[in-house]
């Protein structure tokens, strides 16, 4: 359950509109917890609902909440631990993970292709493109159709909207690595296959994401002047979930597909996992599939004939402290690939090229994480960083510099006793923030003034992103890096905070986790600056895993301009 804990009250008032709100200051955190949803008190026995999440103020460490009634500031205890509106309920998820079960056991399903073509025949009711997935088979299509030679067609999004509609009631993997353009894919496939009067059911890990796809989906279908009837699933108690426009209408109502002629379902697992659902659509599309567990996957597919999966499992995954038995903790993705970073040959398609990154940038994260199949598209080579060297010394921040425009720039650091924040890169970054901003960048649209839309800080503790925050210029991209999955901007600035890994939070497999090294590095299009202690390099390794990750960063400066943190002084 997600909380927010150690909260104690300031003033209790109605504001403009009449509403009853409690601040409270909370104690330095990181919680999920949104505006506007619902928070229950967590003292006491007996959990009851205590009202809505106003406002929330990161910096000043402030949340407001509005109550349900007037009461005085001294009926409320001077000290809360709030939690999430209610448990999420499983009762349902866990009747579609039954039913499949059931459906596959009494077809006496094996792993055999020619037994899986025979279910077909029989008509069995457990999912082909469930079983399929789960046995790691390479996908079935009609028509003669094949994947297995994709890198022979240049158009790939044309060849994975021909592989979709020879689909044959089974599933397709569609690995999009950093600044290739998945979602758009996705949008420009749901299209065709519309056009095609087939029905599509798209879902993902959260509202945002959903309603990414759908955006994409309306953007794309105004300019080619196509119309769609499309529903969207939403819930009264979340505002996220809904989203609206000409083609898309916006439903608490459970099951209101099915009473009309709509060619479109967009919602969560929890809408998806209807036994009336089953088997009702033609495909089922779930993006960012490398943060669905296999059990989601499961009680999603069931709902449409055929599968498509989007996604990329070397980018961040989905959060979780439970141990699993086996492979069952696995996403869904990390199964299918059993190990290997890029989709192997006629299992799926690798889209192979960035328009987000430059070649030097890319030459990293495609030979570190993407078996050097990943390049760079020729339009990043029209994006250019444009550095007046001496600005630095006539602004009186440094005496030397040499910094390039492009590529990755590591800046080594020397401090001790450091664990989640560190002064030191701080000041660094606040000096390389003031020299950025007067620098400037030349595109397709022309050459302009860099500002803080372009700079992207991250760090991997909340409490170096909080410092961060307050002493950079108001309105910075600052956080963690979950809050930039999906972003870009031409520069990024990468603070790995801690001194040494006996200094790290949690260890150097949260600190070094590749996944997080491959997303902050690939956010930039110009220019990726890390600024690294040197005593990190000699991490110890307690296990193989380990050892990979800090030969990473290794490789890591071996692509990178150097630079010692002592010329920032």
């Amino acid at each position: 359950m997600d909380a927010i804990g150690d909260c104690h009250k300031l003033e209790y008032y109605r504001d403009e509109n009449g509403n009853p709100i409690l601040a409270l200051k909370y104690a330095n955190q990181f919680f999920k917890i949104r505006e506007g949803h619902k928070v229950v008190n967590l003292d006491g026995d007996n959990i009851s609902n205590f009202g809505d999440l106003f406002s929330v103020d990161i910096k000043n460490q402030k949340i407001l909440i509005k109550t349900p009634k007037n009461r005085s500031i001294e009926d409320f205890p001077a000290h809360f631990n709030f939690g999430a509106d209610q448990p999420i309920r499983i009762n349902q998820l866990r009747a579609s993970l039954y039913r499949f079960a059931d459906n596959f056991s009494k077809n006496k399903a094996s792993t055999t292709r020619a037994t899986l073509h025979t279910l077909r025949v029989l008509n069995c009711s457990a999912p082909t493109s469930i079983l399929e997935l789960l046995n790691r088979m390479s996908p079935t299509f009609k028509n003669n159709f094949t994947i297995s030679e994709e890198e022979r067609f240049d158009d790939k999004l044309n060849f994975t909207t021909q592989a979709l509609l020879n689909l044959d009631e089974s599933f397709l993997f569609i690995q999009g690595p950093p600044g290739s353009g998945k979602t758009y894919t996705t949008a420009y496939a749901i299209i065709e296959l519309m056009k095609k009067k087939k029905t599509v059911a798209v879902t993902s890990n959260s509202h945002k994401a959903i309603n990414q796809v759908l955006s994409n989906i309306d953007e794309l279908s105004l300019k080619q002047n196509f119309s769609f009837k499309g529903l969207r699933k939403s819930s009264n108690s979340n505002k996220d979930s809904k989203y609206e426009s000409t083609n898309i209408e916006s439903s608490s109502s459970k099951l209101k597909f099915l009473d009309g002629d709509y060619q479109l379902l967009a919602g969560t697992k929890f809408e998806l996992s209807n036994a009336e659902y089953d088997g009702l659509l033609d495909y089922v599309f779930i993006d960012e599939a490398g943060q669905f567990s296999i059990a989601d996957t499961i009680v999603c597919a069931q709902c449409a004939k055929n599968l498509v999966l989007i996604g990329d499992p070397k980018q961040l995954d989905q959060p979780s402290s439970i141990t699993h038995p086996g492979n069952s903790g696995l996403s869904i993705l990390d199964f299918f690939l059993a190990n290997h970073n890029t989709v192997g040959k006629g299992l799926g398609i690798f889209i192979d090229q960035t328009r987000r990154m430059n070649a030097k940038i890319n030459s990293f994260i495609s030979d570190t994480f993407y078996d050097q199949r990943l390049i760079s598209h020729i339009s990043t080579e029209k994006r250019k960083l444009i550095f007046e060297y001496n600005s630095f010394q006539k602004s009186g921040i440094l005496t030397k510099i040499n910094m390039p425009s492009e590529g990755i720039v590591l800046i080594e650091t020397n401090h001790e006793d450091n664990s989640q924040n560190s002064e030191e890169e701080i000041v660094i970054i606040k000096k390389l923030y003031q020299f950025l901003l007067n620098q400037k960048i030349k595109d397709e649209s022309g050459t302009r003034r860099l500002t803080q839309e372009d700079l992207l800080v991250i760090a991997p503790y909340n409490v170096q992103v909080n410092n961060l925050s307050n002493q950079l210029p108001e309105g910075n991209r600052t956080g963690t890096i979950h809050r930039f999955q999906g972003q870009e901007a031409p520069v990024s600035i990468v603070s790995m905070t801690s001194s040494d890994d006996e200094n790290a939070p949690r260890g150097i497999n949260f600190l070094f986790d590749p996944r997080s090294l491959n997303v902050a590095i690939s956010r930039a299009q110009c220019l990726s600056i890390i600024i690294m202690n040197k005593a990190l390099f000699k991490a110890n390794a307690n296990n193989i895993q380990q050892l990979k990750m800090i030969n990473n960063f290794h490789t890591l400066r071996h692509y990178s301009h150097i630079m010692d943190g002592s010329l920032f002084k």
